[in-house]
């Protein structure tokens, strides 16, 4: 069978029986759902889930049926926000140095901030990835600081 994706949805998809003589179709999308169409439409909801295996069933006037599954892998974006400057001044205004983004696993997550030297500052794994522009305690000079984060989507995937 073949899958055409739509554009401008969460994640639509047409599937379309390419065997020849069936006469009864039973399709499992893989997400719980199914259909007895031959060329039925459905529309996925993206959440933690980053791949599909939908299943088509293909029985014909004899009652022979063949079996084909394919997988959906929907490839995601790792989307992030940062700060570009931050102010550690005690005023209660943009303290702290904070990455944030969707769908990211906190428990996968490694921020590592380095100096212009490449010398490592700050590192924070397995949560919130955020700097408070101290090292050993003591505020770090206003300069130039480069950062690196590690994390995996909650569907597995690693960016």
């Amino acid at each position: 069978y073949s899958i055409t994706e739509l554009p401008d949805a969460v994640l639509p998809v047409e599937f379309d029986d390419l065997s020849s003589g069936g006469v009864n179709y039973t399709w499992t999308f893989g997400d719980g759902e199914g259909s007895t169409y031959n060329a039925p439409g459905h529309l996925y909801q993206l959440g933690p889930l980053c791949s599909f295996s939908p299943m088509l069933v293909v029985t014909n006037e004899f009652g022979c049926s063949d079996t084909a599954v394919r997988v959906i892998t929907v490839p995601r974006d790792m989307r992030v926000w940062a700060p570009n400057a931050f102010t550690p001044t005690g005023d209660g205004l943009n303290e702290e140095f904070v990455v944030q983004g969707a769908d990211i696993d906190l428990g996968s997550v490694q921020l590592t901030i380095f100096d212009r030297w490449g010398n490592l500052v700050h590192e924070v794994k397995g949560a919130t990835p955020s700097w408070d522009g101290t090292m050993n305690g003591e505020l770090c000079k206003n300069d130039v600081y480069v950062w690196r984060l590690k994390a995996r989507l909650q569907c597995g995937y690693d960016e």
